[in-house]
């Protein structure tokens, strides 16, 4: 008969072993002695914790979950076993299950560790819960002041949840106490490129790659901020060096064909965007370009290529639009509806449109009825593709109501902290106006100022547009004028005098298909013009998955 009093001695001898060589990183070896305890006592909590341990780190996630959860099973008051089945849970990708041990740990903990406040804060913000993530993150810091890396997490949930002075004081806090801590600068980096300081986001980042050359995130945003500051010859070497680090990088691969076309050298952006569409075949951005370089007209670009260029270009929006490109889309459509309201009622203006490689201002009026003439304000007004609000804001002086639809969140976030908008809707603007048409009052006034160039078929948006817009209404736009020659090559005859989706990944319209579309549903071409929007067109970057993530212990 076995004594139960030399089993228990060899099970706490074979413990001891085992975690010699765990605490020596003899993984596999460690492994095999806590399976002997396990043999010899089925149910030793200890051994069953540890083998969960060694199962996370050589990679085993499930297997250590399952092993963690039967330790805790017999012994449920341990708040370690608890803490090491987080990290299990995280690695499987269950943030709320993750948040509920972390939270457990927590309740345990006495005295509680800061260590463990920190894990439940990156579970939080893993779990979209951004601001219980924060509030741990903080806690932790009450405990722990120096501990850099709660900063540097605190930092990029800030940053994620907008309020960027406070992320860039902990970020700068966390380069502080571990200037050593290539994240931590690259973190940095991204909050001061937000804010608008590309020079100090671009010290930041070198410094990052100084301690890691490696890092492809970090060569990657480098390059957007070269961008923004239109070095584009550094961007590309930038881009380059980040696809070089991370070959599978397929956001680096689409933000160096940006560049390259950017600068002119559309065969080689081409291949950039082949090898992005190779890695990430979802990717509708990277296959509307390749559209767009090699010839061929779609009749619409994909609303994530919409959504994820303005939602990637919203922290710097206004700044690159306003200031480096001069754009006036705002300022001349406003012109042209004063120039239509001193003359409602009239005969319609003639229409010109000169050739050169310049942009046009359509003004379109349905006919006015009896009911239909009462001068501005307007009762009713749609910004649509609102962007961050800049023509909402030089109409809203006549406007009773002005509404504002867009595809991207970001810009739409933007536009709510302007307070200039009544209501904002993250919609497609052929679908929001096939249900406004349903549910709401018409609109006196529908604004779409550089909306067309992401639309090529206008078809539909006039068809909509007529059925929202009240008799006597106004409907003015901008597009870019197809001049002749564009648009006529395969595949695309059907569209080929009508629209064309050019090089830049814009789309441009005929003035005949303009007036085609506003004879054909009841309006009338009161004034058009030409000038130019802007002076040049960058591509913004498309947002990199690789962004800083959150580091747990």
């Amino acid at each position: 008969m076995t004594d139960p009093g030399s089993t228990r001695s060899a099970i706490m001898a074979l413990l001891a072993v085992g975690l010699g060589h765990h605490q020596a990183g003899r993984l596999a070896e460690a492994y095999d002695v806590y399976r002997r305890v396990l043999a010899l006592s089925p149910g030793q909590t200890d051994a069953l914790h540890l083998l969960g341990v060694v199962a996370y780190q050589l990679g085993q996630p499930r297997q250590s979950a399952d092993l963690i959860r039967m330790a805790i099973a017999r012994r449920g008051d341990n708040p370690d076993f608890y803490v090491n089945l987080g990290n299990a849970l995280q690695a499987l990708g269950d943030h709320l299950g993750a948040v509920n041990a972390f939270g457990r740990a927590a309740a345990l903990e006495s005295p509680l560790r800061a260590a463990t406040l920190f894990n439940l804060g990156n579970a939080l913000g893993k779990a979209g819960r951004s601001r219980d993530a924060i509030a741990a993150l903080r806690q932790a810091l009450v405990i722990a002041p120096g501990f850099a890396p709660a900063h540097r997490n605190l930092g990029l949930l800030l940053q994620g949840d907008g309020r960027l002075a406070e992320a860039e004081a902990e970020l700068q806090r966390a380069v502080a106490l571990v200037p050593e801590d290539p994240e931590a600068r690259y973190a940095l980096g991204l909050a001061q490129k937000e804010r608008g300081q590309p020079e100090a986001a671009a010290a930041s980042l070198r410094a990052a790659l100084d301690l890691n050359p490696t890092h492809a995130a970090a060569h990657d945003a480098l390059g957007s901020v070269f961008k923004e500051l239109g070095r584009l010859e550094e961007a590309v070497v930038a881009y380059a060096a980040a696809g070089a680090c991370d070959p599978d990088f397929a956001a680096a691969h689409y933000n160096l064909a940006g560049a390259l076309q950017d600068l002119g050298r559309y065969q080689e952006a081409l291949d950039g965007y082949r090898r992005c569409l190779d890695l990430d075949p979802a990717n509708d951005s990277a296959r509307h370009m390749v559209a767009a370089l090699s010839g061929e007209t779609t009749p619409t670009a994909p609303a994530a290529y919409v959504r994820d260029m303005f939602d990637g270009y919203a922290a710097g929006f206004e700044r690159h639009l306003v200031n480096r490109l001069h754009y006036r889309a705002p300022e001349l459509l406003r012109t042209a509806v004063d120039e239509v309201l001193g003359g409602v009622g009239s005969p319609p203006l003639p229409v010109t449109f000169p050739p050169g490689e310049t942009e046009g201002l359509g003004e379109g009026t349905l006919p006015p009825t009896d009911a239909a003439t009462k001068a501005p304000p307007f009762a009713r007004v749609l910004d649509m593709g609102c962007g961050s609000g800049l023509v909402g804001a030089a109409f809203r002086d006549l406007a009773g109501v002005l509404d504002g639809v867009d595809l991207a969140p970001r810009m739409l976030d933007i536009c709510r902290q302007r307070g200039i908008y009544d209501g904002l809707f993250e919609a497609d603007v052929a679908t929001y106006l096939g249900s406004a048409q349903g549910e709401g009052e018409p609109y006196d006034l529908l604004l779409a100022a550089d909306l067309f160039i992401y639309i090529g078929d206008l078809s539909a948006v006039f068809a909509a547009a007529s059925a929202c817009c009240r008799p006597g209404g106004l409907f003015a736009f901008s597009v870019e004028r197809l001049v002749d020659g564009e648009g006529s090559g395969e595949p695309a005859q059907a569209a080929a005098n009508d629209y064309a989706l050019r090089p830049s990944g814009r789309y441009a319209q005929s003035a005949a298909y303009v007036h085609r579309l506003a004879a054909a549903h009841g309006f009338a071409v009161a004034v058009a013009t030409t000038a130019t929007l802007r002076q040049a067109h960058c591509r913004p970057d498309l947002r990199a998955e690789k962004r800083a993530h959150l580091k747990t212990l």
